[in-house]
C-alpha cells in the first residue's frame, strides 16, 4: 500500500475540523445531528454530541 501523501493528510485534517466545528455549533445551539451507526442513520440529541477539544 502506498503511503498517504501530505496533501491527503491535510485534506483529511481539514474535513475532520469542519465536522468537529459543525457538531460543536449544533451542540451549542441545542440542535440534533444525524450520524451513521452500523450503516443506519441515527438522530443524536445535542446533549450527546461530542465536545470539541
Amino acid at each position: 500500500m502506498e503511503p498517504i501523501s501530505d496533501r491527503a493528510k491535510q485534506a483529511v485534517h481539514s474535513l475532520n475540523k469542519a465536522i468537529a466545528d459543525v457538531l460543536e455549533k449544533k451542540r451549542l445551539l441545542g440542535q440534533y445531528a444525524v450520524m451513521g451507526n452500523d450503516g443506519k442513520p441515527v438522530k443524536v440529541p445535542a446533549s450527546q454530541l461530542p465536545v470539541a477539544s
